[in-house]
């Protein structure tokens, strides 16, 4: 009767320990990483950026409609707005001069697609893009 008792007590202390193992996101780009965690509990959130730009052949494209300024949409909320000299031919950084940097919540989603539109100063939709934004990532968007 003993071995048995002590066999169900070793169990127990076992299924125990293995349950007392701590719950969290493991996943280091999330915005709420947690490195003591052993077990993911499907918690991750993610957060990202994009860098949005456009170089001479826009600026050609966009000077033939008669536009001087671009407005920029995201899922139909303005995010800014870049005059058409405001152009460069290489990719910008996060925040950087001559672009638009927008930053999102993604939630659960490691990334995420957005609707882009760009108006010109007549308020006429130019061009549309899928957007993907990835988390703790500034992704680079050339309107091409």
């Amino acid at each position: 009767m003993k071995k048995v008792n002590y066999l169900l007590f070793v169990t127990i202390f076992v299924f125990a320990l293995g349950a007392c193992k701590k719950k969290g996101c493991l996943d280091q780009n999330a915005t709420n990483y947690n490195s003591e965690a052993k077990k993911d509990d499907g918690s991750c959130l993610y957060e990202g950026s994009a860098v949005i730009w456009f170089n001479t052949p826009k600026v050609i494209e966009y000077s033939a409609t008669g536009t001087s300024n671009l407005v920029f949409y995201l899922e139909g909320i303005q995010i800014g707005t870049l005059n058409l000299l405001d152009f460069i031919n290489t990719a910008p950084a996060c925040g950087g001069d001559h672009a638009v940097t927008v930053k999102r919540n993604l939630d659960s989603a490691p990334s995420k697609s957005f609707s882009l539109v760009v108006k010109g100063d007549s308020g006429a939709t130019l061009d549309t893009y899928s957007l993907t934004i990835v988390g703790n990532k500034c992704t680079k968007f050339l309107l091409n």
